[in-house]
């Protein structure tokens, strides 16, 4: 009778194995590890939480200043949940990007960033402006990434870290499903 058993534990050891892996997979699942946020333009801490409505945004954000923040992550290693230059995730990644840039707190899931700011065509995009993409078959938002002008964008890849890619790359192209403006 043991026998009959052991191929039902196998298929859900081996199901559950691959659910591990589709949670273990990044940003999509951060508004489940994170908690969403409540954020409401009021500050905490020195820091003012983001509101697309209220936020003290204003003007273009500034290339240089920009270049010379993402350029202090290139090569960070990839950590899931990490906030910090030794691991970072990719939403991560923006939040503490957009700390140093304008010292407000993004939500900490790319799921929640993609409903800030203001939509914008993807050939429109410019430095500052976040990329969303999606890998999976859900229509969430499963990774986000800071452009940096001219169809280029600085990320947290799960394979190689902090790397900047571009949007011509066929894999990147094919699964940008949004961009997003925080500033005026």
């Amino acid at each position: 009778m043991t026998g009959r058993f052991k191929p039902a534990r196998r298929n859900v050891a081996v199901w559950a194995a691959a659910v591990s892996v589709f949670f273990a997979g990044g940003c999509m699942t951060s508004a489940v590890r994170y908690g969403r946020p409540s954020y409401a333009g009021t500050t905490r801490q020195g820091k003012h939480w983001f509101d697309s409505v209220t936020a003290n945004i204003r003007g273009p954000v500034e290339p240089d200043r920009l270049k010379k923040i993402l350029n202090s992550y290139l090569g960070t290693p990839y950590q899931w949940g990490g906030m910090s230059k030794k691991g970072v995730d990719c939403s991560g990644l923006v939040c503490l990007v957009f700390r140093e840039l304008y010292t407000i707190a993004l939500p900490r899931s790319a799921a929640d960033m993609v409903n800030l700011g203001s939509a914008v065509r993807p050939a429109e995009t410019g430095a500052g402006d976040l990329l969303f993409f999606r890998w999976g078959f859900f229509g969430t938002v499963d990774h986000v990434g800071i452009c940096t002008g001219k169809g280029r964008f600085v990320h947290a890849s799960s394979k190689h870290g902090v790397i900047e890619s571009s949007l011509n790359d066929e894999y990147y192209g094919s699964h940008l499903i949004a961009a997003r403006r925080l500033f005026q």
